[in-house]
Protein backbone atom coordinates (compact mmCIF):
# COMPACT_ATOMS: atom_id res chain seq x y z
CA UNK A 1 0.00 0.00 0.00
CA UNK A 2 1.36 3.45 -0.81
CA UNK A 3 1.23 6.18 1.79
CA UNK A 4 -0.32 8.24 -0.41
CA UNK A 5 -3.35 6.21 -1.10
CA UNK A 6 -6.37 7.52 0.04
CA UNK A 7 -7.35 5.50 3.80
CA UNK A 8 -10.96 4.10 3.68
CA UNK A 9 -11.99 5.99 6.57
CA UNK A 10 -11.17 9.57 5.47
CA UNK A 11 -8.25 11.43 4.57
CA UNK A 12 -4.83 10.02 4.11
CA UNK A 13 -3.19 7.18 5.97
CA UNK A 14 -2.04 8.47 9.47
CA UNK A 15 1.24 6.06 9.76
CA UNK A 16 2.69 4.90 13.51
CA UNK A 17 5.53 2.24 14.17
CA UNK A 18 5.03 -0.46 16.50
CA UNK A 19 8.40 -1.15 18.48
CA UNK A 20 7.50 -4.40 19.57
CA UNK A 21 6.67 -6.08 15.83
CA UNK A 22 8.17 -3.71 13.58
CA UNK A 23 5.07 -3.13 11.65
CA UNK A 24 4.16 0.13 10.14
CA UNK A 25 -0.04 0.57 10.94
CA UNK A 26 -2.46 2.89 9.97
CA UNK A 27 -3.97 4.65 12.90
CA UNK A 28 -7.10 5.17 11.32
CA UNK A 29 -7.75 1.79 9.41
CA UNK A 30 -5.04 -0.84 10.89
CA UNK A 31 -3.56 -1.69 7.98
CA UNK A 32 -0.23 -2.73 8.02
CA UNK A 33 2.19 -0.80 5.72
CA UNK A 34 5.22 -2.76 5.66
CA UNK A 35 7.71 -3.86 8.50
CA UNK A 36 11.28 -1.81 9.75
CA UNK A 37 13.99 -3.64 8.42
CA UNK A 38 16.23 -2.01 11.06
CA UNK A 39 13.81 -3.75 14.03
CA UNK A 40 14.09 -7.49 12.86
CA UNK A 41 17.39 -8.11 11.18
CA UNK A 42 19.25 -11.04 10.47
CA UNK A 43 22.92 -10.87 11.55
CA UNK A 44 25.25 -13.71 9.65
CA UNK A 45 27.86 -14.76 11.82
CA UNK A 46 31.22 -13.87 11.60
CA UNK A 47 32.76 -17.29 11.08
CA UNK A 48 30.38 -17.83 8.17
CA UNK A 49 31.80 -14.74 6.92
CA UNK A 50 35.43 -16.08 6.86
CA UNK A 51 34.33 -19.38 5.20
CA UNK A 52 33.91 -21.26 8.57
CA UNK A 53 31.35 -23.52 9.13
CA UNK A 54 28.02 -22.29 9.45
CA UNK A 55 26.47 -23.18 12.48
CA UNK A 56 22.43 -22.82 13.97
CA UNK A 57 21.21 -19.27 15.35
CA UNK A 58 22.60 -15.70 15.58
CA UNK A 59 21.55 -12.27 17.01
CA UNK A 60 17.99 -10.62 17.76
CA UNK A 61 18.17 -7.26 17.15
CA UNK A 62 20.81 -4.81 15.96
CA UNK A 63 23.05 -5.71 18.70
CA UNK A 64 24.36 -8.60 20.46
CA UNK A 65 22.50 -7.02 24.07
CA UNK A 66 19.56 -7.04 21.97
CA UNK A 67 19.19 -10.94 22.28
CA UNK A 68 17.76 -11.23 25.83
CA UNK A 69 15.51 -8.44 24.65
CA UNK A 70 13.01 -10.71 23.01
CA UNK A 71 9.45 -9.01 24.53
CA UNK A 72 9.07 -6.51 27.50
CA UNK A 73 5.86 -9.12 28.17
CA UNK A 74 8.23 -12.49 27.77
CA UNK A 75 10.01 -13.49 30.80
CA UNK A 76 13.84 -14.18 29.92
CA UNK A 77 15.06 -17.46 31.86
CA UNK A 78 18.88 -16.48 32.35
CA UNK A 79 20.11 -20.15 33.03
CA UNK A 80 17.67 -23.15 33.79
CA UNK A 81 19.47 -25.65 36.58
CA UNK A 82 17.83 -28.95 36.07
CA UNK A 83 19.81 -30.38 38.88
CA UNK A 84 18.11 -27.52 41.21
CA UNK A 85 15.08 -28.47 40.23
CA UNK A 86 14.64 -32.32 40.78
CA UNK A 87 15.63 -31.61 44.15
CA UNK A 88 12.93 -29.59 44.81
CA UNK A 89 10.71 -31.69 43.65
CA UNK A 90 11.86 -34.65 45.30
CA UNK A 91 11.87 -32.71 48.84
CA UNK A 92 7.92 -31.75 48.04
CA UNK A 93 7.32 -35.11 47.12
CA UNK A 94 9.28 -36.23 50.23
CA UNK A 95 7.86 -33.84 52.43
CA UNK A 96 4.04 -34.04 51.38
CA UNK A 97 4.38 -37.59 53.02
CA UNK A 98 5.78 -37.08 56.16
CA UNK A 99 3.72 -33.47 56.71
CA UNK A 100 0.95 -31.25 55.71
CA UNK A 101 2.86 -28.01 57.16
CA UNK A 102 4.12 -25.95 53.95
CA UNK A 103 6.98 -24.48 55.86
CA UNK A 104 9.05 -27.94 56.08
CA UNK A 105 8.94 -27.66 52.00
CA UNK A 106 10.47 -24.22 52.10
CA UNK A 107 12.72 -24.84 54.57
CA UNK A 108 14.45 -28.00 52.87
CA UNK A 109 14.67 -26.30 49.71
CA UNK A 110 16.56 -23.18 50.98
CA UNK A 111 19.06 -25.85 52.68
CA UNK A 112 19.33 -27.70 49.51
CA UNK A 113 20.15 -25.01 47.48
CA UNK A 114 23.20 -23.96 50.51
CA UNK A 115 24.22 -27.74 50.78
CA UNK A 116 24.90 -28.33 47.28
CA UNK A 117 28.34 -27.45 47.76
CA UNK A 118 28.55 -30.97 49.51
CA UNK A 119 28.14 -32.20 45.94
CA UNK A 120 26.91 -35.17 46.87
CA UNK A 121 23.57 -37.38 44.90
CA UNK A 122 20.25 -35.11 44.58
CA UNK A 123 18.03 -37.74 46.25
CA UNK A 124 19.70 -38.15 49.05
CA UNK A 125 20.75 -35.08 49.36
CA UNK A 126 16.99 -33.86 49.37
CA UNK A 127 15.85 -36.69 52.00
CA UNK A 128 18.51 -35.08 54.35
CA UNK A 129 17.31 -31.34 53.71
CA UNK A 130 14.16 -33.11 54.16
CA UNK A 131 14.88 -34.39 57.38
CA UNK A 132 16.65 -31.25 58.86
CA UNK A 133 13.88 -29.00 58.08
CA UNK A 134 11.66 -31.48 60.33
CA UNK A 135 14.35 -31.77 63.31
CA UNK A 136 14.32 -28.02 62.74
CA UNK A 137 10.39 -27.54 63.09
CA UNK A 138 10.24 -30.35 65.79
CA UNK A 139 7.71 -32.54 63.48
CA UNK A 140 8.39 -36.06 64.33
CA UNK A 141 10.35 -38.29 61.33
CA UNK A 142 12.21 -41.16 62.07
CA UNK A 143 15.25 -42.04 59.15
CA UNK A 144 13.38 -45.37 58.95
CA UNK A 145 10.33 -43.76 57.55
CA UNK A 146 12.06 -41.57 55.50
CA UNK A 147 13.74 -44.25 54.15
CA UNK A 148 10.78 -45.91 53.59
CA UNK A 149 9.28 -42.94 51.43
CA UNK A 150 11.66 -42.24 49.38
CA UNK A 151 13.55 -45.69 48.93
CA UNK A 152 16.95 -44.33 49.78
CA UNK A 153 19.08 -46.43 52.44
CA UNK A 154 19.39 -44.34 56.02
CA UNK A 155 23.30 -44.41 55.76
CA UNK A 156 23.25 -42.64 52.29
CA UNK A 157 20.86 -39.45 53.57
CA UNK A 158 21.91 -39.26 57.24
CA UNK A 159 25.19 -39.09 56.78
CA UNK A 160 24.78 -35.91 54.63
CA UNK A 161 22.44 -34.69 57.33
CA UNK A 162 25.57 -34.63 59.98
CA UNK A 163 27.22 -33.13 57.02
CA UNK A 164 24.20 -30.11 56.89
CA UNK A 165 24.52 -30.30 60.57
CA UNK A 166 28.25 -29.01 60.95
CA UNK A 167 27.73 -27.04 57.81
CA UNK A 168 24.74 -24.87 59.49
CA UNK A 169 26.55 -24.50 62.78
CA UNK A 170 23.41 -24.40 64.27
CA UNK A 171 22.05 -26.35 67.60
CA UNK A 172 18.80 -27.90 66.92
CA UNK A 173 16.50 -28.72 69.74
CA UNK A 174 17.39 -31.79 71.48
CA UNK A 175 15.00 -34.68 69.98
CA UNK A 176 13.05 -35.47 73.15
CA UNK A 177 10.96 -38.88 73.65
CA UNK A 178 8.51 -36.97 75.50
CA UNK A 179 7.83 -35.16 72.16
CA UNK A 180 7.04 -38.43 70.57
CA UNK A 181 4.11 -39.41 72.73
CA UNK A 182 1.25 -38.12 71.45
CA UNK A 183 1.86 -38.47 67.34
CA UNK A 184 2.31 -42.16 68.50
CA UNK A 185 -0.45 -42.29 70.57
CA UNK A 186 -2.94 -40.96 67.77
CA UNK A 187 -1.79 -43.37 65.33
CA UNK A 188 -2.80 -46.31 67.11
CA UNK A 189 -5.48 -44.57 69.19
CA UNK A 190 -4.96 -44.34 72.91
CA UNK A 191 -6.92 -42.10 75.40
CA UNK A 192 -5.25 -38.84 76.68
CA UNK A 193 -5.24 -39.75 80.05
CA UNK A 194 -2.24 -42.83 78.99
CA UNK A 195 -0.65 -40.33 76.78
CA UNK A 196 -0.69 -37.83 79.92
CA UNK A 197 0.87 -41.22 82.05
CA UNK A 198 3.69 -41.68 79.88
CA UNK A 199 4.47 -38.13 78.84
CA UNK A 200 4.57 -37.80 83.30
CA UNK A 201 7.18 -40.77 83.81
CA UNK A 202 9.36 -39.71 80.39
CA UNK A 203 8.97 -36.12 81.69
CA UNK A 204 11.10 -37.49 85.31
CA UNK A 205 13.87 -39.36 82.76
CA UNK A 206 16.65 -37.18 81.82
CA UNK A 207 17.19 -36.91 78.25
CA UNK A 208 20.08 -37.47 77.80
CA UNK A 209 19.02 -41.57 78.32
CA UNK A 210 16.48 -41.70 76.22
CA UNK A 211 19.41 -42.41 73.19
CA UNK A 212 19.68 -42.37 69.54
CA UNK A 213 15.56 -43.53 69.00
CA UNK A 214 13.34 -41.07 71.52
CA UNK A 215 10.39 -42.37 68.86
CA UNK A 216 11.40 -46.15 70.07
CA UNK A 217 11.84 -45.29 73.77
CA UNK A 218 8.30 -43.20 73.49
CA UNK A 219 6.67 -46.28 71.88
CA UNK A 220 8.06 -48.29 74.66
CA UNK A 221 7.08 -46.05 77.11
CA UNK A 222 3.11 -46.39 75.66
CA UNK A 223 3.55 -49.93 75.62
CA UNK A 224 4.13 -50.59 79.51
CA UNK A 225 1.90 -47.50 80.19
CA UNK A 226 -1.21 -49.56 78.51
CA UNK A 227 -0.17 -52.96 79.31
CA UNK A 228 -1.97 -53.64 82.09
CA UNK A 229 -4.88 -51.66 81.32
CA UNK A 230 -7.64 -52.22 78.58
CA UNK A 231 -6.07 -50.10 75.77
CA UNK A 232 -2.92 -52.24 76.02
CA UNK A 233 -1.61 -52.48 72.51
CA UNK A 234 1.14 -55.19 70.82
CA UNK A 235 4.82 -54.64 70.00
CA UNK A 236 3.51 -55.37 66.25
CA UNK A 237 1.09 -51.86 66.27
CA UNK A 238 3.34 -49.71 68.09
CA UNK A 239 6.25 -50.62 65.37
CA UNK A 240 3.87 -49.66 63.05
CA UNK A 241 2.64 -46.32 64.46
CA UNK A 242 6.26 -45.68 65.20
CA UNK A 243 7.90 -46.87 61.99
CA UNK A 244 10.32 -49.63 62.70
CA UNK A 245 10.36 -53.28 62.89
CA UNK A 246 9.16 -55.04 66.19
CA UNK A 247 12.71 -55.96 67.20
CA UNK A 248 13.12 -52.08 67.64
CA UNK A 249 10.34 -52.33 69.62
CA UNK A 250 11.68 -54.87 71.63
CA UNK A 251 15.19 -53.69 72.38
CA UNK A 252 13.51 -49.88 73.50
CA UNK A 253 11.19 -52.31 75.91
CA UNK A 254 14.45 -53.66 77.46
CA UNK A 255 16.50 -50.29 77.64
CA UNK A 256 13.53 -48.40 78.69
CA UNK A 257 12.85 -50.89 81.83
CA UNK A 258 16.47 -51.10 82.47
CA UNK A 259 16.55 -46.96 82.88
CA UNK A 260 13.28 -46.98 84.93
CA UNK A 261 15.21 -49.63 87.32
CA UNK A 262 18.04 -47.36 87.47
CA UNK A 263 15.56 -44.07 88.45
CA UNK A 264 13.64 -46.66 90.72
CA UNK A 265 10.39 -44.84 88.62
CA UNK A 266 7.53 -47.13 88.10
CA UNK A 267 5.63 -47.58 84.82
CA UNK A 268 2.22 -49.07 85.90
Amino acid sequence: MDSKDTCPNGGKHKYITDEESGEIICLKCGNVEKLESNILEYKDRPEAERGKKFELGSFVGQTKNDRKKVKKKLPYLEKYDENLDRGNKMIEKYARALTSKTIVIERAQKIFTQARKLRRQIEPLAAACVLYACRENKISVSPNKLSKISHIKEKKFTSIYRKIHEMKGKLLPLDKAINKVRPVASKIGLPEKIVRKAEKILDEIPGSETGPSPIGIAGAMLFLVSKETKYSVTQKQLAKAVGVNPQTIMKSIKRLNGILKKYKIKAG
